[in-house]
């Protein structure tokens, strides 16, 4: 695990799903294999929609469904890789993070987007992003925080300030 003031993190004020949108597309361009999403927020609050946005920046044009009751679906994007969607939700409270997770967190050709990521904090790699997600002013409104856990992604955090403001 990496120390705690490797962290950093962005915040946005309460905002709408257009710009929910947005801010997965800013995030999309910045992912590579090999990199791990963390999910959390409060049943609702928009984890399975945020996957379904950063999958369509990523170029993927099929149905994104939540991984509830399966656990993990497979999204295939361009350029020959793949998205891989869990979650943790229905497992918590044992141990988390298979050997087959483990395994998918580790391949360069893939992304592994996890709900309900917090079940299995202490398993997850240490460079990773964790998108929170929670109720804003209104129904319709989310506050997220985007926390670079490692400090490998310096510049997305810049741009996500530069155009969301601080």
């Amino acid at each position: 695990m990496q120390p705690m003031n490797s962290v950093t993190t962005f915040e946005t004020s309460s905002i709408d799903l257009k710009a929910v949108s947005r801010l997965a597309g800013l995030i999309a361009k910045h992912l590579a294999g090999g990199d791990v999403l963390e999910l959390v927020g409060d049943l609702g609050a928009g984890k399975t929609t945020f996957v379904q946005l950063l999958l369509k920046n990523l170029g993927y044009e099929g149905e994104v469904s939540s991984p509830t009751f399966t656990v993990h679906r497979s999204y295939p994007i361009p350029a020959g890789k793949q998205v891989h969607h869990l979650d943790f939700y229905r497992i918590g409270g044992q141990d988390v993070v298979t050997q087959e997770v483990q395994e998918l967190m580790g391949r360069s050709d893939e992304i592994v987007c996890i709900e309900w990521a917090d079940q299995g904090a202490g398993e997850l790699p240490d460079k990773r992003l964790r998108i929170e997600l929670e109720y804003g002013e209104t129904a319709d409104l989310r506050v997220v925080k985007v926390s670079d856990m490692g400090g490998h992604y310096t510049q997305l955090m810049q741009e996500l300030k530069d155009v969301f403001g601080t």
